[in-house]
């Protein structure tokens, strides 16, 4: 029965009138706020809905990670990214982290302890056995064993005058002192370095020079000396220190550009006082150094610069102007410190578990092949291998419809996008049972070794993995940057190479929709085709040689248009650093980016969406807008924190500028959302490369 006067009914009634007449209230001002572009009709262009846990996790970043607040058309990094940014603690985005989820699947395998008949698993489970027990051992005994092991390596080098009371210049041979460097994998001499670059060998100026003040090296060798029960003389110490430190500067005093590359032969007829041939054959494994120098010969070129070639100062008159005592010192003291050194990865900036970040570091290739064994969805390999066809259509279609290109550039374009030659995932050798084995014979663990000991011997291996790959016998990169969400371009070889970690959850999922599997990683892999037409890739021909294949008039018209996108990134005032950034260092990324979107958007557009399933909660987005949302994830990531004087020298723009200046020079982006000419996201200005 209705009672009249029921307060608290009447309450609701109110409450239930005043939040309509709010609702309203929105609706104008949103109406309002919007009147002054045109407005999409409501679209719902799927039938069913994809709902597995890898499209709700697609879904929550889409939902969680964007601010509805921000107005895309002034900033749309902030209205993709800003609740990621403001939340975020760890450092970088989800391209970043995916190294992280590997090492986490990998250090999981080997808590499990499985048998394995496996060399190169039972290296890694040894290596990082004994990571963990260091960890629980007293740090004086393990400097004091550390400083007993190096020693007997270094006697294995050459004799140490330090050390070596009897140690006479006539018994110094320069070339065996590298020799048995090289064997255990040392390569930054102090003198030059020899470091494996794509898939060449290059001998370059090493600009590495003693950070340790003179007091912290003579600490450091009269406590080996000490540690082996060897009574220091401090005189002869300091004096061999200063030498040392005076060789270093004069090395560091010799100032050179280098311009361009030349074979090792030509080298070697310059510089006599080092044979190279034989220090780089001591890399190799002795069971392959024939055939691996046959093909490492014609691989390995040294950089041009007055540091090798100068008629009248150059490594090779210092050297022989050196006293013999100070070289061996210097070497050795060199190849000391290294092993103090070692490092731990290329990557580091997340914590985790230091061992389990080692194994990965140090065996990456079998990283990928635990990780694709047990963890990997197989199936993604061919998506994303039609994906790459896909993208090089519609490259092909880029150059046929550019209005600049003459036509026998056109014809040489098309063509080393047709001899691109693409990996996708790893190579099918590795499924195979023990497939690494064979490249694994040389390297020799035992339970008896201490970890000091597994790891120098880890390190020597790695360095001979490298070799092996440039010399074509591994076939794939033993990086460590291949572990994790990694695409790249080797100009040299024209080869696109997609990392496991990449075609993987949360980047691409069977179950996504295609035009989100697009969105996900088409401007990604496209970036890495884009990069053989930068203003570095475009210099390399179809066969991976360095060769200028472009007319003089389209040559020039390329350096205008990379110019408008340097002038681009240089009027940009970034928000974190308040300042306008170096167009000049990052212009091959934005060149990459600006024809990564473009590439991943034509295929996007040629999807019938009629017959993809909607993504959770965004079954009435616009497609358009959507694709721009999902492109925008992988930019996602935590507030800079990189130096200014590092971040004007990076090669990468910074994570806001790949999207929103990538996005506002991208026409098709102002369309999808309306955004009025003039605005942020919108400029009157645009870049076109092709």
């Amino acid at each position: 029965m209705y009672e009249k006067g029921n307060p608290m009914k009447i309450l609701t009634i109110i409450l239930l009138w005043l939040f309509a007449l709010y609702t309203v209230l929105l609706v104008l001002k949103d109406s309002d706020e919007e009147s002054s572009r045109p407005s999409f009709p409501p679209v719902k262009l799927y039938d069913d809905v994809c709902k597995s846990p890898e499209c709700i996790t697609l879904a929550h970043h889409l939902h969680n990670w964007r601010d509805i607040s921000v107005d895309p058309c002034q900033d749309f990094y902030r209205a993709a990214c800003g609740k990621y940014t403001e939340e975020s603690l760890a450092e970088g985005g989800r391209l970043n982290k995916k190294i992280y989820m590997v090492v986490q699947l990998v250090q999981d395998f080997l808590h499990k302890n499985l048998p394995s008949s496996s060399k190169s698993e039972n290296a890694m489970a040894l290596f990082y056995r004994k990571c963990e027990e260091q960890k629980f051992l007293n740090a004086t005994e393990v400097r004091i064993n550390n400083s007993k092991e190096m020693l007997q390596m270094i006697k294995r080098i050459g004799s140490w005058p330090v050390v070596d009371s009897d140690w006479k210049e006539s018994g110094f041979e320069l070339n065996e002192l590298l020799s048995n460097m090289a064997s255990l994998g040392f390569h930054h001499f102090g003198i030059f370095n020899v470091k494996p670059m794509s898939n060449f060998l290059i001998i370059d100026q090493d600009s590495s020079r003693f950070s340790r003040s003179p007091a912290d090296i003579e600490k450091l060798i009269v406590n080996i000396l000490e540690n082996n029960g060897i009574k220091p003389d401090p005189q002869s110490i300091q004096t061999d220190v200063k030498n040392i430190l005076n060789f270093d500067k004069e090395l560091a005093g010799v100032k050179s550009s280098p311009l361009s590359y030349l074979p090792l032969s030509k080298l070697q007829q310059n510089i006599s006082n080092v044979d190279f041939e034989k220090m780089i054959r001591s890399y190799m494994n002795p069971k392959r150094s024939q055939e691996n120098w046959e093909s490492m010969r014609n691989k390995t070129f040294v950089k041009v610069s007055s540091y090798f070639f100068n008629k009248t100062r150059n490594i090779d008159t210092i050297l022989k102007t050196t006293p013999k005592r100070t070289l061996a010192n210097y070497l050795i003291l060199r190849f000391i410190i290294s092993l103090f050194d070692l490092p731990l990865s290329q990557t580091t900036n997340v914590k985790f578990n230091e061992c389990a970040l080692k194994v990965v570091s140090w065996f990456p290739l079998p990283s990928i092949r635990i990780f694709v064994r047990n963890y990997f969805e197989k199936g993604n390999l061919k998506i994303a291998s039609n994906m790459v066809e896909d993208l090089k259509k519609s490259l092909l279609e880029v150059f046929e419809e550019s209005t600049w290109l003459q036509d026998t550039t056109k014809q040489r374009a098309k063509k080393k996008v047709e001899m691109m030659r693409k990996v996708v995932g790893y190579p099918k050798v590795f499924e195979a049972p023990g497939a690494l084995d064979k490249f694994f014979e040389s390297l020799n663990l035992s339970e008896n070794d201490s970890y000091f000991t597994i790891r120098a011997k880890v390190a020597q291996f790695s360095y001979q993995h490298q070799l092996d790959y440039i010399a074509s016998l591994l076939p794939m990169d033993p990086d460590f940057r291949t572990v994790g969400a990694r695409a790249y371009y080797k100009p040299g070889e024209n080869l696109l190479l997609l990392s496991p970690g990449i075609l993987d959850d949360p980047f691409i999922d069977s179950t996504f929709p295609k035009y989100a599997k697009i969105a996900s990683i088409g401007q990604l892999i496209g970036h890495e085709i884009g990069h053989g037409f930068d203003p570095t890739g475009r210099g390399f021909d179809e066969n991976g040689f360095k060769k200028d294949w472009w007319t003089p008039e389209d040559s020039a018209e390329y350096d205008k248009r990379t110019q408008c996108l340097i002038d681009k990134f240089n009027e940009y005032d970034d928000p974190v650093y308040r300042r306008n950034l170096n167009g000049n260092v990052t212009i091959g990324e934005i060149a990459a980016d600006a024809i990564g979107i473009d590439l991943s958007w034509r295929i996007f557009k040629k999807v019938d969406l009629s017959k993809e399933p909607s993504i959770f909660g965004f079954e009435d987005e616009n497609p358009d807008k959507l694709f721009f949302h999902l492109t925008a994830l992988n930019w996602c990531s935590s507030k800079e924190t990189m130096p200014l004087a590092q971040r004007l020298t990076e090669p990468h723009p910074t994570d806001i500028f790949r999207v929103n200046g990538i996005f506002s020079n991208f026409k098709q982006f102002a369309k999808a959302f309306n955004c009025p000419v003039g605005s942020p996201m919108n400029p009157k200005k645009k870049c076109e490369l092709f």
